[in-house]
């Protein structure tokens, strides 16, 4: 299937199609902002604010590519970004747009567009070796790609990745019942204490803004605290790769026009030890935590878990859900009512180079776990070589 050629399916009136978009996504955004406004629960990492910020502050070798799909009075009711890539043994493949930004990666569309938009993928395998679809929500791979995959066989690998905790904050009569359910007495005494220990210190304040020029004005803080995070040294904070803190910089406002983004940040004596990014969508009934960082020099106080305290009591308040989106952490368990799986596909070109990029892509995952498996034992010795530190400052009492 060639790019940019049309496809009809003849028994829906709808049309498939692809584009490159070489420069930006002027020539689509307009109509891509219609589509994200008209969906009840759209991906919000597809909006077109997402979508242009991204490509501007991104690596600019990466060819972005967009499957389509029209009615027969030419609306776009389905829309799936990519970017295509080159494999090292000539395999060309499509990779997922905003790869490593979003934590979602399902496509845009109206439930009766999205069959002919999947088949209209899956059929670019003539072009291309593999297609990477990954972190796909539950709802959209149970109700689209799972009986499509049943009914294929396509060479494939299919895992889930992660899991998304969620809470139905409106389930609860009350915030103190929600907390008393996933907390505990226990633990809501702890938070309690660390609470008034902050407040004991004076000039504690929480600042929320969900306009461009109060989120403006909070981004400079936004970075002291980043810097000063565990993720500012582990190279994983928002701002922690190159060019990241001016796409964030011109997103975020661009967001916040279009009431889909909320800044919070948590305050002593007007120092920032504390902030959160929270994504709306859903008209604003669903807010997806997307970073949370705090000050390692306020840990003792748990400024990060007061805030998110503070916020999910704002969500209840307005009537929201939470997504804390995928990465099954144990605080989103702790504060999650449900989880759901966030699953991940590779589709391969039954060839030789799309074999070959299979055996390679299956390498690269076993590599990875290993890593992964010898960090979290490093991890875990560090731990406890901290934990033992720590408790050798406190007298420890005999039986001797």
């Amino acid at each position: 299937m060639s790019q940019g050629v049309v496809v009809e399916d003849g028994s829906s009136n709808l049309c498939f199609s692809t584009v490159r978009v070489e420069d930006n996504w002027a020539g689509l955004e307009e109509e891509i902002e219609t589509l994200f406004s008209s969906l009840e629960s759209p991906n919000p990492y597809f909006s077109p604010e997402w979508l242009r910020c991204w490509l501007k502050w991104s690596n600019k070798e990466q060819k972005p590519f967009a499957a389509l799909v029209r009615d027969r009075n030419g609306r776009l009711t389905a829309f799936w970004p990519f970017v295509e890539k080159k494999g090292i043994i000539g395999a060309k493949g499509l990779w997922p747009y905003l790869n490593n930004e979003a934590n979602y990666f399902d496509p845009l569309g109206f439930p009766e567009a999205i069959p002919t938009l999947v088949k209209g993928v899956h059929g670019l395998l003539g072009d291309y070796h593999f297609i990477w679809t990954s972190l796909l929500r539950d709802s959209f791979w149970s109700n689209y790609l799972a009986p499509m995959l049943a009914e294929s066989n396509t060479p494939c690998l299919l895992r889930i990745a992660r899991k998304t905790c969620l809470s139905d904050l409106n389930s609860f009569s009350s915030f103190d019942a929600y907390l008393s359910d996933r907390l505990g007495a226990k633990s809501k005494k702890s938070l309690r204490y660390s609470e008034r220990r902050l407040l004991d210190l004076g000039g504690v304040t929480f600042e929320r803004h969900s306009d461009p020029d109060g989120i403006r004005s909070m981004l400079p803080a936004t970075c002291l605290v980043e810097l000063n995070s565990w993720k500012g040294a582990a190279i994983a904070g928002l701002y922690s790769v190159r060019g990241k803190r001016a796409f964030f910089f011109e997103l975020l406002p661009a967001l916040a026009e279009k009431g889909r983004a909320v800044t919070s940040c948590l305050r002593v004596e007007g120092f920032a030890v504390a902030w959160e990014l929270g994504l709306l969508w859903q008209n604003g009934s669903m807010y997806g935590l997307h970073n949370l960082a705090y000050d390692e020099d306020w840990k003792l106080h748990s400024p990060g878990k007061q805030l998110l305290v503070h916020n999910l009591a704002a969500s209840h308040a307005a009537g929201r859900s939470v997504d804390f989106l995928p990465g099954h952490l144990d605080y989103k368990q702790r504060f999650a009512t449900r989880t759901e799986p966030v699953r991940e596909l590779h589709w391969f070109r039954r060839s030789a180079r799309g074999f070959l990029a299979r055996k390679l892509i299956l390498l690269n995952m076993r590599i990875r776990r290993r890593l992964m498996a010898k960090a979290k034992g490093r991890a875990y010795a560090a731990f406890h070589q901290n934990l033992d530190e720590y408790l050798g400052a406190f007298p420890v009492d005999s039986k001797e």
